[in-house]
């Protein structure tokens, strides 16, 4: 089967034409696979294929351009995706139809670039019609099609070597090994002269929670989950969910989309004897078979017990709730929380709020999505300038304690001095409460133990979900565990502020606890 008039340039007359999956997929069919059992034999897409082929090519606007600039695709390794990849490049070098089109294969290393570079050129290789319309410089990892003029080539390491391109697509692989981002960035922004230009970045879980990698699946999952919405970022994430047992061979089979076909069962279940009995593999097994980020922290909250402990009931309807407030201040450019707690039946109901300067909210790095979005719902709140206003802060919780009842306020002791003593003029008790393990731990556990038993309960506000899915637990060891973020960027603030309202509210309706003078010790 060779590549038919209607999948090369030739006969593409329109951009909707050029963005119809179908014909892509029909592209990727002429198209020979190159290594293992399977050499030689056509490219079959698999289930998991199409559905990233019509996420991507399938959205359109008004125009018919793709929607899609940016892709995150994340499955285990032996799933078939650099074959994928290579499919893409191939269209976007032969058949997507740009004159002067510039394909970029973007890795942490030369070798890593290279994987990818061979496959395209073995199924060049491999159909006559694509072999003879370009011309392959294997030392240069190069290739170019001299009759539109457009070219296919590797680039690695140094970030430099983007800046001045004009690429078409960038496809990075492996993500997760990239140690900086500024070659990702360097292709990115040099994306801006295209018209649909698609970065596709393409990898399994690591583990490092600060790394790039993570803040694109971090923001992959949002997409995933309706957190946010973005019509740009397109994301295919393929992972155990929550509660899901590593040991169990049907999540095995779950998260590997190629299971049978490229995953060979055999040899899964050999790499998980090797995971049990040497327990230095586990974490390898996890992160590359199954697609885990895994690390020495642990995450710590259910998502699934965390959603089922939504409820309706508003802050208005709790006008004889008592509540006890917990509060996180942050650096002047970062988020505030705090969070109400309160007795509604037997069972403790979170009420928080969140505050952000606003030019933050408008130029944040990597979270400006999400907190423009939760801005937007007033989910979150903002003050005019780049720095925390702790006076509207203070007004806001001061008009806050005239709609319902406010007694106590624990917060943490960093650069509070000012709002704490503006809070106590206004007529809270304001409690101090240290964020160390002996502190932590307790609160923390309990907290952890109300959620698992359902008694525990939330007003369903995105921005304490966002913080309930980014935190994790540290622990020493003595066995104290207290609440951390896995990167910078990724806030907790929220479930720090509820676990210390909580634990005020309890130990002052069980008279338990001893109090200093501005402070309080946690028995």
């Amino acid at each position: 089967m060779m590549p038919c008039a209607p999948c090369l340039p030739g006969k593409m007359t329109t951009t909707t034409k050029r963005n119809n999956p179908k014909r892509v997929l029909k592209f990727a069919r002429c198209l020979k696979l190159v290594e293992g059992e399977m050499a030689g034999k056509f490219f079959r897409p698999m289930a998991w294929h199409k559905e990233v082929i019509n996420g991507i090519f399938g959205p359109v606007d008004d125009d018919g351009f793709r929607k899609v600039r940016e892709a995150y695709i994340s499955v285990p390794r032996k799933n078939s995706k650099t074959s994928l990849m290579a499919v893409l490049s191939c269209w976007f070098l032969f058949a997507e139809g740009e004159p002067g089109a510039q394909i970029y294969i973007c890795a942490s290393s030369t070798d890593q670039a290279s994987v990818c570079f061979r496959m395209i050129t073995g199924m060049i290789r491999q159909q006559p019609t694509l072999k003879s319309m370009c011309r392959i410089t294997e030392y240069r990892h190069e290739i170019l099609v001299p009759e539109t003029n457009s070219k296919l080539k590797v680039l690695s390491k140094l970030a430099e070597q983007g800046h001045g391109l004009n690429p078409s697509l960038v496809i990075y692989d492996e993500l997760h090994l990239a140690k900086k981002r500024d070659l990702y960035d360097a292709m990115i922004t040099g994306m801006g002269a295209r018209r649909q230009p698609l970065m596709v970045a393409i990898t399994t879980a690591g583990h490092d929670r600060r790394s790039l990698a993570f803040e694109k699946y971090r923001y992959g999952k949002s997409i995933i989950a309706g957190t946010i919405k973005d019509d740009s970022f397109y994301a295919y994430i393929s992972e155990p969910e929550d509660g899901d047992d590593w040991h169990d061979p049907k999540v095995w089979e779950k998260v590997n989309p190629a299971w049978g076909i490229s995953i060979k069962p055999s040899f899964i279940e050999t790499q998980f004897r090797q995971a049990v009995n040497t327990p230095s593999f586990e974490n390898t097994f996890r992160q590359l078979y199954l697609n885990e980020w895994v690390s020495q922290s642990q995450r710590w909250l259910s998502m699934k017990e965390w959603d089922e402990a939504g409820t309706d009931v508003t802050l208005d309807e709790c006008k004889d709730v008592v509540f006890t407030g917990g509060l996180d201040l942050s650096a002047t450019q970062d988020m505030t929380a705090f969070v109400l707690c309160g007795d509604l039946n037997g069972k403790d109901i979170l009420f928080p709020f969140f505050f952000l300067p606003s030019e933050t909210v408008s130029t944040h790095k990597t979270n400006r999505a999400f907190y423009e979005g939760w801005a937007n719902t007033g989910q979150l709140l903002t003050s005019v300038g780049n720095v925390i206003d702790y006076d509207y802060i203070v007004d806001f919780i001061a008009k806050l304690g005239e709609r319902v009842k406010i007694t106590d306020i624990a917060y943490d002791a960093w650069n509070s001095s000012y709002p704490v003593a503006k809070l106590e003029e206004a007529g809270f008790k304001m409690w101090r409460f240290p964020q160390s393990f002996s502190q932590m731990s307790a609160p923390s556990k309990d907290f952890e133990v109300a959620l698992k038993g359902g008694n525990l309960l939330h007003d369903k506000n995105e921005v304490l979900r966002w913080c309930a899915d980014n935190v994790e637990v540290i622990s020493d060891r003595a066995g104290n565990i207290k609440p951390t973020k896995p990167s910078e960027d990724a806030k907790i603030d929220g479930i720090v502020a509820a676990i210390m309202a909580r634990d005020l509210r309890r130990k002052i309706n069980q008279d338990s606890f001893v109090y200093e003078e501005r402070g309080m010790v946690t028995l």
